[in-house]
């Protein structure tokens, strides 16, 4: 039995479960908001329907409020002879502007929660709440016919909400007016998270694609559509020039290029063993090696030092994770041999894997301008 007094439903009944519209406040609320779950009609168990939003836009305002936990949008659904009809038919990722009320906290744990009065517009364009709209937008409107060299398949993507923003590097281009650029530029688009790219760029091939261009990075292209793979000659000389080794070979090692990763790998004689080091590069594979320089000076002093401030740092938590007292000197020869990455002539990290001390956690020490700045577990 449903009863209605004035032109609001005062309480919906629903077997012994009722929804008491008297626990929301009076006032109404215009809002935009972006539905970030959104329950199904065989999941509906309630005289209501659920949802929830991470982020909503109030009516007159442009301040966008974004919530860590998702607010829960709720609404009273129609019973049928075999379940429910939820009505609205919100969906995860969907933008919707409604008139909602706030409910009533029951106490500061409680999760926001607001009752869909009405749902005045679906699927809004709203560049301050859509993430595609947000990327699409930094370029410009104008779509070229380009072709593009890939350097390598992309490794991996960027999850910004429920959308993949995937990137890959070109180490040349062909522009619209079918000239050769050698110059790395960025080619990236974005698609939903539940849905596999089609596209899938193999290492150092070309493809014929409708692009756009950055509006302010003349280096960043947004990817419109994948035409066709493309066999040109004018790269056969990039591709054959990327394919050579690039090695460096001085007092402390030796030291080859990877490419894709930008920065050249190798090893270094260290206390008790050898140290695997890695140095950032630029794109034309140039890289510093003052850094590495100051560290072989004398690495004895640097790997006391190194290790004597990451076990300070984390004595108290390695003999959380042991559960019995740990000596400085004991946690130091446990943190082992590093690895060692140079990001540029002040900056450097250090990384130590101990196993099972810190459950399989990676040590990491920071340097900065010679000294240990920091020291932490990750992974």
């Amino acid at each position: 039995m449903i009863r209605r007094t004035g032109s609001h439903y005062c309480r919906f009944f629903w077997g012994k479960k009722s929804m008491n519209l008297k626990d929301y406040e009076e006032k109404t609320e215009e809002m935009t908001v972006r539905i970030s779950w959104a329950q199904d009609s065989k999941d509906i168990h309630e005289p209501c329907a659920k949802a929830r939003f991470d982020q909503e836009v109030f009516a007159g305002s442009d301040q966008v409020i974004t919530f860590p936990k998702a607010c829960i949008l709720e609404w009273p659904v129609t019973k049928k002879l075999f379940g429910v009809s939820p009505d609205h038919h919100l969906k995860k990722g969907m933008i919707c502007r409604i008139h909602a009320r706030r409910k009533k906290k029951i106490s500061e744990v409680s999760p926001e929660t607001w009752l869909l009065e009405e749902l005045l517009e679906k699927n809004v364009r709203d560049e301050r709440l859509d993430p595609l709209l947000q990327f699409e937008n930094g370029y410009e409107t104008e779509e070229k016919k380009m072709i593009f060299l890939a350097e390598h398949t992309p490794y991996g993507a960027a999850v910004i909400f429920d959308y993949l923003r995937i990137g890959v590097t070109c180490l040349a281009y062909i522009d619209e007016n079918d000239v050769l650029h050698h110059e790395h530029v960025n080619l990236s688009w974005m698609g939903k998270e539940n849905r596999r790219s089609s596209f899938k760029p193999e290492t150092l091939c070309a493809y014929s694609v409708l692009a756009r261009k950055h509006k302010t990075d003349k280096n960043r292209y947004l990817a419109v559509r994948i035409l066709k793979k493309e066999n040109d000659s004018r790269f056969a000389e990039i591709i054959e020039a990327y394919k050579q080794p690039v090695v460096i070979t001085n007092e402390y090692g030796t030291f080859t290029l990877n490419r894709p990763y930008r920065q050249y790998e190798g090893e270094i004689a260290w206390p008790n063993g050898e140290a695997s080091v890695t140095i950032d590069a630029s794109e034309d594979g140039t890289a510093s090696f003052k850094m590495l320089e100051e560290i072989c000076r004398d690495r004895k002093q640097w790997d006391e030092s190194i290790r004597t401030s990451a076990a300070e740092s984390l004595l108290e938590t390695a003999e959380d994770w042991a559960e019995e007292e740990i000596s400085l000197d004991e946690l130091m020869k446990l943190l082992g041999i590093p690895s060692i990455h140079i990001i540029s002539d002040e900056e450097a990290e250090v990384f130590y894997e101990p196993g099972e001390l810190f459950g399989w956690h990676t040590v990491i020490v920071d340097i900065d301008h010679g000294s240990v700045s920091d020291a932490y577990l990750a992974g």
